[in-house]
C-alpha cells in the first residue's frame, strides 16, 4: 500500500457450491480511482433457494447462471466486457411459472449489449426472443424480436399500471393550440431512440384484449416523448378478436396509441351516426375478424397508409393523417355496409377533422349517396335495431341509416 496501489489476488463470496470470484489491480494514488478487474460467476439458483427456503420458497428458483466479466475504470463510465449464460432458468413471475429459460447475454460495453436467441416458456407457453442495445452519443438503438405461442393474463390491473405511469409530455396535449407548447415540452425532451421491433403473439387473452395472430413490426428513428422528430414505419395485424376497453389499451403505451388511434376515431364516428351497435364497434367494445394497419411517421405526422377493420357486418377503411404533436386530424372513414362482394366496395364516407380529443365528423354526400341507395341485401333484410337488437325491415334499416348519417349534413357533430 506504500505506493497507494493494491493487487487483489483473490476476492470470493460463496454459498454452497455457488460462488463469485474476482481479481483486481487498484490504483488510488490519483484523484479518480483506477482499477482493472476480472470476475467469474457460477450460481446454482436451486441450491441457493434450498439454503434460504423461508426467504425464497415463493419464487421457486431453478437453473444456473455462469459468466465472466472484466471491468476497468473509464473517463465517465466503467469499461465492462464479458458474457453471462443462463441455463434452464426458472422462477415464479406474476404468480405464473417462467421455465426453461436458456440464453447468453454478451456485453461489449455498457453501451453495447446484446443477446442470442433466448428461449423458454411462460405459463406453459413457449417463447423466443432477442434484444440488441447500442448507444451512440445520446441516441439509443434498440432491436427487439419476440415470438410467443400464447399470452394469457386475465388479471392485468390497467388502472393501477396507468395510475403509476407519468405522462412525460402533458403540455403537448393540453396546450396543443399554443405556439410555444412544443418548445416547452422540447425543453423536457428525453434522449431519442431508434427502435426496431418484430413481434408475434399467436394467441392473446387478457381482461381488455383477446385476439389471435397478433403481429407488430416497427422501424422508427428519433422516437422520444415529444415525437416531433419521429420518422419511420409501423404496422400490425390481428384476427378474430375483441377489444373490451380501447382507451386503456391505447393509454398503456405510445406504440398502442399510434396503432389504434384510427380505430378509436372509427369508433367515435360510428357512435355519432348510431351505427355502433349494428356493426359491433361500440363505445365499450370492438369486435372484428381482422384489423390491419400500416403507418408512416414523418416528424410526428402519422400518415395512415392502411387501416382496415373487417367484421361480419361491415368493412371499415380509414385514410389520412394524425399529428401526434398538435393532435390534429385529417382523415376519411369509409364503411361498406355488410360483407364486400363481387359488386365491389360501396362505402358510406365520413370526413374527420378537429383533434384527437374533439374530432368533428361530416358526411361526404357525393361519395355516399350511391351506397345509401344500394344498401346490401343482407344488411337490409337482417338489420339490427340499435336499441333493442330486434330484426328490422328493409325500410326501417335504410331509414335509420339515413337518419343517423343525415344529422351530419346539418351541423358539426362531436
Amino acid at each position: 500500500l506504500d505506493k497507494s496501489t493494491a493487487k487483489i489476488t483473490n476476492l470470493a463470496a460463496s454459498l454452497g457450491s455457488s460462488n463469485i470470484t474476482a481479481k483486481a489491480d487498484i490504483d488510488f494514488s490519483k484523484p479518480a480511482l483506477e482499477y482493472n478487474s476480472n470476475i467469474n460467476i457460477s450460481i446454482s439458483l436451486k441450491e441457493i433457494a434450498d439454503i434460504a427456503k423461508e426467504m425464497l420458497a415463493a419464487f421457486n428458483l431453478n437453473g444456473s447462471i455462469n459468466g465472466h466479466l472484466s471491468a476497468a475504470s473509464g473517463k465517465t463510465m466503467p469499461n465492462v466486457k464479458g458474457s453471462i449464460t443462463f441455463k434452464d432458468l426458472g422462477a415464479v413471475v406474476l404468480a405464473r411459472p417462467l421455465q426453461g429459460l436458456n440464453g447468453i447475454i454478451t456485453i461489449n460495453s455498457i453501451d453495447d449489449i446484446k443477446t442470442n436467441l433466448i428461449q423458454g416458456s411462460f405459463d406453459s407457453s413457449a417463447f423466443k426472443t432477442s434484444l440488441a442495445y447500442l448507444k451512440q452519443g445520446k441516441t439509443s438503438n434498440i432491436d427487439f424480436f419476440f415470438d410467443m405461442d400464447k399470452f394469457t393474463l386475465d388479471d392485468i390491473n390497467f388502472d393501477e399500471l396507468l395510475a403509476k405511469k407519468s405522462d412525460p409530455a402533458p403540455e403537448a396535449k393540453t396546450n396543443a393550440k399554443d405556439a410555444d407548447s412544443v418548445q416547452k415540452v422540447a425543453s423536457q425532451r428525453t434522449d431519442p431512440i431508434n427502435f426496431k421491433a418484430n413481434i408475434a403473439v399467436h394467441e392473446v387473452s387478457n381482461n381488455i384484449f383477446t385476439t389471435n395472430e397478433l403481429t407488430l413490426k416497427a422501424d422508427i428513428q428519433n422516437f422520444d416523448n415529444v415525437m416531433d422528430r419521429a420518422n419511420g414505419t409501423l404496422s400490425f395485424s390481428t384476427v378474430n378478436g375483441e377489444i373490451r376497453d380501447l382507451d386503456k389499451l391505447m393509454s398503456s403505451s405510445i406504440i398502442f396509441k399510434i396503432l389504434f388511434t384510427s380505430v378509436r376515431i372509427v369508433q367515435k364516428a360510428f357512435s355519432v351516426v348510431k351505427l355502433d351497435k349494428m356493426f359491433s364497434i361500440g363505445q365499450g367494445k370492438v369486435s372484428y375478424s381482422t384489423i390491419e394497419g400500416a403507418y408512416t411517421l414523418n416528424n410526428g405526422l402519422v400518415n395512415i397508409d392502411k387501416s382496415q377493420i373487417v367484421s361480419d357486418l361491415t368493412t371499415v377503411k380509414a385514410s389520412g393523417n394524425i399529428n401526434l404533436v398538435s393532435s390534429k386530424l385529417a382523415m376519411k372513414i369509409e364503411s361498406h355496409l355488410g360483407k364486400v362482394t363481387s359488386s365491389g366496395f360501396k362505402p358510406v364516407v365520413i370526413n374527420v377533422s378537429g383533434n384527437l380529443d374533439d374530432p368533428s365528423f361530416k358526411l361526404d354526400v357525393v361519395s355516399t349517396v350511391a351506397s345509401l341507395v344500394t344498401v346490401p341485401g343482407n344488411v337490409a333484410k337482417g338489420g339490427v335495431n340499435t336499441a333493442t337488437g330486434a330484426v328490422k325491415t328493409t325500410a326501417d334499416t335504410v331509414k335509420d341509416i339515413a337518419s343517423g348519417l343525415g344529422g351530419l349534413l346539418k351541423k358539426k357533430s362531436k
